[in-house]
């Protein structure tokens, strides 16, 4: 089953590109592409295509396609999927001004993230996760706006069925000197709400739990909330294999090849695999 579906990429200013330039571009949006679809549908081969060049500022076409096994992807929109998530990558690099999220809530299936400036926007929780978490993609982005400036573009436009965001020269600058800061070595910390799906826990020592994330990404993770802990030995909350809890994770992020670390801060429900409520703590927001 073949499925495709375009964006369009716009740059602002001369109706020339330099050769090299162009081709870095198109290499910049292939990788972003490939990086994503390894995450969203790693069976699924998907492929980017230039379907034409326009008059006018600079306008780009590109096509992406993929042969999808029906017996695998006949239900899921793996190219819609992919295409969506560029759109957010761009809009959330934008957004945070390629600083760090200053928070993150988890609500239900929504992502609410905050910038440095106290500003908020809400994305769905899986393609935000996926912008967020993944360096290969927030650098994906950079190296996209890295050549922008460098070609003296005046904006660059992302226009697609997903949506369409503009940057404009000044954010582009902006964009690569706070990426530049970012990159020091030095651990990112932040908290998030967010749901994870208990693998194996620790019931009775003080080692890792293991659990599923929403992409299906094992994470090992300490617990610190001595209360949750405790009715736990005493016999007052009961957790089974797909048991969720909405927590207040702490995530540390580094700039090197060393995955992130996560602690969780306080457990604030407890449910069973088929989503209903087994234990809510009394300051749960929920």
């Amino acid at each position: 089953m073949k499925s495709e579906d375009k964006f369009i990429i716009t740059l602002g200013g001369k109706t020339s590109i330099d050769a090299k330039l162009f081709s870095e571009l198109v290499n910049d949006f292939t990788d972003l592409t490939q990086n994503l679809n390894q995450l969203i549908a790693p069976a699924c081969d998907c492929r980017l295509e230039i379907q034409g060049l326009k008059e006018g500022s600079f306008e780009i076409d590109f096509c992406v396609l993929a042969e999808v096994a029906k017996t695998l992807f006949q239900n899921a929109p793996v190219v819609a999927d992919i295409i969506k998530s560029i759109y957010y990558a761009i809009k959330i690099t934008k957004f945070l001004k390629g600083t760090n999220p200053k928070s993150l809530k988890d609500e239900k299936d929504k992502l609410i993230l905050e910038n440095q400036q106290g500003e908020s926007l809400t994305v769905d929780k899986r393609i935000g996760n996926l912008c967020i978490n993944y360096p290969v993609i927030k650098n994906s982005v950079v190296n996209i706006i890295n050549n922008v400036e460098k070609g003296e573009r005046e904006h660059i436009k992302y226009s697609s069925n997903a949506g369409e965001t503009t940057l404009a020269k000044d954010e582009c600058n902006e964009i690569i000197k706070n990426s530049a800061t970012a990159t020091e070595n030095i651990p990112k910390k932040y908290e998030i709400e967010y749901t994870l799906t208990v693998r194996k826990p620790d019931l009775m020592g003080d080692s890792k739990w293991v659990f599923k994330d929403d992409l299906s990404r094992s994470i090992e993770a300490k617990i610190s909330d001595l209360e949750f802990t405790q009715k736990i030995k005493d016999g007052y909350i009961k957790l089974s294999g797909g048991s969720k809890i909405k927590c207040l994770l702490e995530v540390t992020e580094y700039n090197d090849s060393t995955p992130p670390s996560y602690r969780i801060i306080k457990v604030l429900e407890v449910k069973d695999k088929n989503n209903q409520l087994e234990f809510s703590f009394p300051d749960s927001k929920s």
